[in-house]
């Protein structure tokens, strides 16, 4: 049997914006993993099955065309790696939440990407494993950033901004994060959507809200690098008042992002496309109260994870 994994992600500034040229900033989260295998099929040499149980998916390769995500990321994978997929089965299973901001499309597509290398003997560089699954997350997203692919595929914190080469830099010490799910799951093509309506409608106002989201990303990489928590927190604070006023935030969220502030958290703020999926706060090192206190104010998971250099 051949392996892939991948972690799941969270950006911590830039979501929206990144699309319209400002920066991002992400980070892997190792605690949520795809997983995918290959391993051949008994009594089938001339087909290929994909099993995805989490989705409700268990078909031949030739019943799906590519407007499927993951039929389309195995064909790819089979036409990068030089293979035939006949007589294989690839299953694939996650941890991660759909459509909660953290990357569970691209995951599974570097995931299945990785399992099939595997098989074939073969390495695909980071690099190559991002574009291909940059081409799946325009099937998820529509107009995707390609943060998501990005930070997955090269697993490490990572500055980003579209068009140009990503760069991965360093935290200086340790972040902790508290990640919430509330458990409203909308396609981030919704609210990208929204927030290219609000654009058409009022290009000029918009763009002033980019620009100040872009400024707040130049300003929390300099508290990454420098271990500065309170003023990545207080950044974290004001990134959040502007998603606010996009009109990609919810009641839902807001209740958890309260919550995060009562409890003493550095910052917090929606992460990902908004209208639902996750808040992030930063946290000190030990957030029990603050896990218990999200869950019991209706988050449907909570992880703790730590970044460190």
């Amino acid at each position: 049997m051949n392996h892939g994994t991948a972690p799941g992600k969270i950006i911590l500034f830039g979501e929206h914006s990144v699309v319209y040229g400002q920066p991002a900033l992400a980070v892997p989260v190792g605690v949520v993993q795809a997983h995918a295998s290959v391993t051949p099929l008994a009594n089938e040499f001339h087909r290929m099955r994909l099993t995805a149980r989490d989705v409700g998916i268990d078909a031949w390769m030739d019943e799906l065309n590519d407007s499927h995500p993951l039929a389309l990321i195995i064909r790819l994978a089979l036409e990068a790696l030089a293979i035939s997929g006949n007589g294989l089965h690839v299953e694939l299973r996650s941890s991660i939440p759909i459509a909660a901001g953290m990357g569970s499309g691209a995951a599974t597509s570097i995931a299945i990407l990785r399992a099939l290398a595997a098989y074939a003997g073969k390495t695909l560089p980071a690099e190559r494993q991002s574009e291909l699954a940059f081409e799946v997350e325009k099937i998820y997203h529509g107009t995707p950033s390609g943060i998501d692919n990005t930070v997955i595929a090269f697993n490490q914190p990572v500055w980003y901004i579209q068009g140009e080469t990503p760069q991965p830099f360093t935290v200086s010490g340790e972040l902790d994060l508290v990640i919430a799910d509330t458990g409203i799951h909308t396609a981030t093509s919704q609210a990208v959507g929204h927030v290219r309506q609000r654009w058409e409608k009022d290009p000029a106002g918009i763009a002033i809200l980019f620009e100040q989201m872009g400024q707040i990303a130049h300003a929390a990489r300099t508290s990454l690098e420098r271990g500065d928590l309170a003023s990545l927190g207080s950044l974290m604070n004001e990134n959040q008042s502007l998603l606010a006023v996009l009109g990609v935030s919810s009641r839902e969220l807001n209740t958890l992002l309260h919550v995060c502030h009562e409890a003493g958290a550095f910052g917090a703020k929606l992460s990902g496309a908004g209208m639902g999926g996750n808040i992030i706060a930063l946290t000190h090192p030990e957030p029990i109260e603050l896990i218990q206190s999200l869950k019991l104010a209706g988050a449907e998971h909570v992880y703790h994870t730590r970044i460190s250099s």
